[in-house]
């Protein structure tokens, strides 16, 4: 069974490794005009509000139903349930940070190039960096 969990572990290490090497490689491609990057921002600023108005409702609701698991089955589920949800949290987090990053690249390489092999690579770049995380 040992080597199931680490064949496991190195799945997950390769994945984090992808996610890192998408959204660093993403990161460095141009946004664009100035008010592309200004509305860029706009939608980050606002995607970001918006996760946060999300935590302060969800949170709670975790810990709470957490508690009531703990109190009235057995200790772990209630444990099983803030662990999960907190890699659950950290995925959103991450796939929402990947995709209003790669939306404003993405329309610039399309403006720029007007190669639609580079706009879809891009693109799908930002969608591995969700999809990986999830």
């Amino acid at each position: 069974m040992s080597m199931f969990y680490a064949v496991i572990l190195l799945i997950l290490f390769a994945t984090f490794v992808v996610i890192w090497y998408n959204f660093v490689d993403l990161r460095n491609h141009k946004e664009g005009t100035a008010e592309m990057k200004e509305l860029a921002a706009i939608i980050r600023e606002g995607a970001k509000t918006f996760m946060n108005r999300e935590h302060t409702v969800i949170i709670p609701t975790i810990l709470v139903v957490s508690a009531i698991y703990s109190l009235f089955m057995e200790k772990y589920c209630g444990l099983s349930l803030i662990f999960g949800s907190a890699l659950s949290l950290v995925a959103v987090n991450v796939s929402m940070r990947g995709g209003t990053y790669a939306n404003v690249r993405t329309a610039n390489a399309a403006r720029k190039t007007g190669a639609m092999s580079r706009t879809i690579r891009i693109a799908l770049m930002g969608g591995s960096i969700s999809g990986f995380s999830v």
